[in-house]
């Protein structure tokens, strides 16, 4: 193996709000195509790296390690939910955060940590959603937008982020295969 497909995240759990409110959508628009993600793999891309050298594997993780040590657990608030893309072209179906100082500052130390390696971060900034399903057709741009609408104030669930997680992806045709290379336990 010469390379590694890989991104840093944080697991989120499914809590029972966001349970209900991803099956209304679901069922909302069952005939419509839309690939949902399995909510065992839900998580939060703090930075995709894409194909990586496999060599580089260790010495970027202990790069995010020296950057993280000081850093302690905090807790997030999942809120809203959302469409990537047009009303006419929805592309991903994504689930929002509360702004968060905490998120924000391990955002910043992970670009940091990455920036020796040449990693540059997204020039949009960081936009942190977790996506739910993305969008291969609808018949109605409009309907997913209105069902969506109805969840855009909602809050779902607070989560607990106390470990950082450094995933291996591969592409699979039932969907993508995530395998922990490396994780680090917040204080």
């Amino acid at each position: 193996m010469n390379s590694v497909r890989t991104f840093i995240a944080i697991d989120i759990p499914t809590g029972d709000e966001l349970r209900k409110g991803w099956e209304r959508i679901k069922e909302s628009h069952v005939r419509d195509h839309i690939k949902w993600v399995d909510p065992r793999i839900l998580h939060l891309t703090l930075f995709f790296l894409g194909e990586i050298p496999f060599s580089k594997v260790d010495p970027i993780w202990n790069s995010v390690c020296q950057h993280l040590h000081s850093t302690s657990s905090f807790k997030i608030t999942l809120k809203a939910m959302g469409t990537f893309g047009s009303v006419n072209n929805p592309k991903v179906i994504w689930v929002g955060l509360q702004p968060s100082e905490a998120l924000s500052s391990l955002y910043i130390k992970v670009v940091d940590s990455l920036k020796p390696f040449g990693f540059i971060p997204d020039e949009r900034g960081f936009n942190p959603h977790i996506t739910l399903g993305r969008v291969k057709h609808v018949s109605s741009g409009m309907k997913l937008m209105q069902s969506i609408s109805e969840l855009r104030n909602t809050e779902f669930q607070e989560s607990r982020v106390d470990k950082i997680i450094f995933y291996k992806s591969e592409l699979m045709p039932q969907g993508p295969k995530y395998t922990i290379l490396k994780h680090l336990s917040l204080g």
